[in-house]
């Protein structure tokens, strides 16, 4: 298996080229900066983000319309593995994929303002 986020960086890239879009507008697309998107691309070990956070995985998910768990194994395949996610993880994340869109988008909306409540408290 490659580093980590190998898997994120290529399925990044051929979204890319799937829809012609540069850099810079796939990272508006995504709600995410030019530099995230920069630096999960790069082929530099120095740059490059191998655990990017989780607002943007939820972003980056949203925007191309890719399940959210999917993206997550993308983003921490050592993380995912069966031996490493409780069950009770595993089952929350698939229950969340199964719920109507706009419920779904609540939830990850819930998400990412935790994880702004923990980065500012210095959690």
């Amino acid at each position: 298996m490659g580093s980590q986020g190998e898997e994120l960086k290529d399925f990044i890239r051929n979204q890319m080229q799937a829809t012609g879009l540069s850099i810079r507008d796939f990272a508006k697309m995504c709600g995410v900066s030019h530099s995230t998107i920069v630096r999960l691309i790069s082929e530099d070990p120095e740059k490059r983000i191998d655990r990017p956070d989780l607002q943007s995985i939820i972003r980056i998910a949203n925007a191309t319309r890719t399940d959210l768990y999917a993206v997550l194994q993308m983003a921490y395949p050592e993380e995912m593995q069966q031996d490493q996610l409780s069950p009770q993880a595993r089952i929350i994340a698939q229950s969340i994929e199964r719920l109507p869109e706009k419920e779904k988008k609540a939830i990850q909306r819930i998400i990412i303002e935790h994880s702004k409540g923990d980065a500012s408290s210095g959690a």
